[in-house]
């Protein structure tokens, strides 16, 4: 068979009509089914590709339109979802659909003046589709049947976006490449934003079941739930199981040693708990037909997130104690709230056990908090707001009196601006006005107006210098120019870019050569088999602090130190990289030259001077 019999067979033909057709139905069908939706994805997809182009779009802009779109063709598919498991009419729908659109998009829209947090609302709202036409509806396994078959259609239009992406990057990199055709670059950046914004979420819409009960293309009997009831048993539970044993062991260390929780414990708990409700999910069908390791996993999954709910609410009322309330710990207030609520939940027999229940409760919680005076913007703002009034009015004597920020001490400007950012990524700096001196209250107004997410600019306006404010690093970075010329009189070995560590670092590949190693606050110098010691910390604290963190144009060349070892060896060192702890001044690391006298050393070789990339210059 020739190459253009192959190119042109009956069967490939047939396979390429299929696709295409499959492609071509996708579209039809999630186009007359939810045609707001897929009107925002094609808005979305236009945006991308107009990024892709780097037309001048504001960030800010370009962010609200595109959470607007987000928004509107999440609450329009619920809407329709909704719509369709009460049959109301086709027409109907369609209105009801775009009503919601329209009504999620304005107030994304105008998120800022409503304290809406996106970032909580359009996760909350794109993971409720699956339950939504389930709401006083339905059963929890026609629940668990829908939402299988959303979430395979979610895997294979990922998929579809891949494949169609990567194909076509090839065929145009083979033209390039076989037919020598000068193709722009961008030309692969609009596939593929095409492909993610456009294919995936047309190809996910129409994977949406049309019916709502007696979903034939899923249950235990269909080809998906083996290879999920495998996941389950294999994967899963065992995971929970050993997850529940560390997290509890670690509650008992907490409590009998009385220490306080890690910091990072908040969002380990935070997906534990997730991960106990979706395996309980998941195994939900299948209980029927078991009596091993899932039947006890039903009876007692309640009671392991009890002890870790207990330790996640003490490490998040210490955090918050301490620092006040941000977004994201709302937002794991949030989650421990909805597993509060869930485990309640199963007390009343009429929603034990209810999947639906234990999927939906949260993603509530979730939608609820992400506006109003109760939701996770307002109440973030009044717990920074409320910080920043204790350090602008101190009590004294029981009274409160207003300072003058520009009187703050270090720390607290360091506190304040900590505050004050936080505040501006809310949209919140306006919560400062009421707070500062009547003298400044009209130049803060007006900055805040003129850049409402600037706190650099608020500082400025209290009378703080930023500079100030900013805080302390925990380490100091020596930037210096490491190929200006350096003073070797004196010296005639010569060992250059010795990196510094903990372990022995050299660069010499035969291994004869000088070796450096940092051991306390010593340095160690070991050559042609002797080894001696610096002391060298003191010579390191009488560096300029303008040679860290400078950022100055021209750099300064790297400082030499001339340095006598414990056993009376004169030794000169060009330190060219350092790494200092600010609290203590102890080097971590760096890199150094090391200049020796090879008298001082009587088993060493010929001299060697240079040999480096540094230019020598006696």
């Amino acid at each position: 068979m020739s190459g253009g019999d192959l190119a042109t067979s009956p069967g490939r033909r047939s396979r390429l009509r299929r696709t295409v057709d499959a492609a071509r139905a996708a579209a039809i069908s999630a186009t007359g089914r939810f045609p707001v939706a897929v009107a925002c994805i094609f808005a979305v997809c236009l945006l991308a590709n107009l990024l892709v182009e780097e037309i001048d779009l504001d960030g800010d802009v370009v962010y609200r339109l595109l959470t607007t779109l987000f928004g509107a063709a999440i609450a329009a598919t619920i809407a329709r979802l909704v719509a369709e498991s009460r049959q109301i009419a086709s027409r109907r729908s369609t209105v009801l659909s775009a009503v919601a659109g329209i009504f999620a998009g304005v107030a994304i829209g105008f998120a800022d003046h409503l304290g809406l947090s996106t970032l909580v609302l359009l996760p909350a709202g794109f993971a409720l589709i699956p339950v939504a036409p389930f709401a006083r509806r339905g059963t929890p396994r026609d629940f668990w049947q829908f939402a299988v078959i959303w979430g395979a259609g979610l895997c294979l239009s990922v998929l579809s976006a891949l494949l169609f992406a990567g194909g076509m990057s090839a065929v145009l990199a083979l033209a390039r490449f076989l037919l020598e055709i000068d193709l722009p670059g961008r030309i692969d950046a609009h596939v593929w934003a095409t492909a993610l914004t456009l294919i995936a979420p047309l190809f996910a819409l129409s994977r949406l079941p049309h019916r709502f009960d007696r979903l034939a293309a899923s249950g235990p009997d269909d080809p998906v739930s083996p290879g999920l009831r495998t996941l389950v048993d294999w994967v899963a539970m065992p995971l929970v199981c050993l997850l529940a044993l560390v997290i509890h062991a670690y509650a008992v260390k907490v409590l009998v040693g009385s220490e306080l929780p890690k910091g990072e414990i908040g969002w380990i708990v935070s997906l534990y708990l997730c991960l106990v409700m979706l395996v309980r999910i998941a195994i939900d069908p299948f209980l029927r037909a078991s009596a091993g390791p899932r039947q006890a996993f039903a009876r007692f999954w309640v009671a392991i997130l009890i002890v870790p709910a207990l330790l996640l609410g003490d490490a998040l009322w210490l955090r918050i104690a301490a620092e006040g309330v941000t977004v994201p710990r709302y937002v794991i207030g949030a989650g421990l709230l909805a597993t509060a609520l869930v485990i309640a939940a199963q007390a009343l027999l009429r929603w034990r056990g209810d999947v639906r229940l234990i999927y939906a409760l949260p993603l509530l919680v979730f939608v609820l908090g992400a506006f109003g005076p109760w939701g996770a913007v307002d109440v973030s703002g009044r717990s920074q707001a409320a910080r920043i009034a204790a350090l602008l009015t101190p009590r004294s004597n029981g009274e409160a009196a207003l300072v003058e920020p520009a009187s703050l001490s270090a720390v607290q400007r360091q506190e304040l601006n900590s505050r004050l950012w936080v505040l501006a990524g809310l949209g919140q700096l306006r919560r400062v006005v009421p707070l500062a001196p009547e003298a400044r209250r009209e130049a803060l107004e007006r900055e805040i107006r003129t850049a409402p997410d600037n706190a650099a600019g608020v500082l400025v306006a209290l009378g703080i210098d930023p500079d100030s404010a900013a805080p302390t690093p925990s380490v100091r970075r020596l930037q210096v120019d490491v190929d200006a010329p350096f003073d070797v009189s004196g010296y005639d070995m010569l060992a250059p870019d010795l990196p510094l560590g903990a372990a022995v670092a050299t660069n010499d590949a035969s291994g004869t050569g000088p070796t450096l190693r940092i051991d306390g606050d010593a340095l160690v110098v070991r050559f042609a088999g002797v080894e001696d010691r610096l002391v060298w910390q003191q010579a390191v604290a009488t560096l300029p602090r303008t040679l860290y963190d400078s950022g100055r144009t021209p750099q300064p060349a790297a400082p030499l130190l001339d340095l006598v070892s414990a056993g009376g060896r004169h030794v000169r060192l060009r330190v060219t990289r350092l790494l200092v702890e600010e609290a203590s001044g102890r080097v971590t690391e760096g890199s150094l030259g090391l200049l020796l006298r090879r008298a001082e050393w009587p088993a060493a070789q010929e001299p060697s001077l240079g040999g480096g990339r540094e230019r020598a210059r006696p």
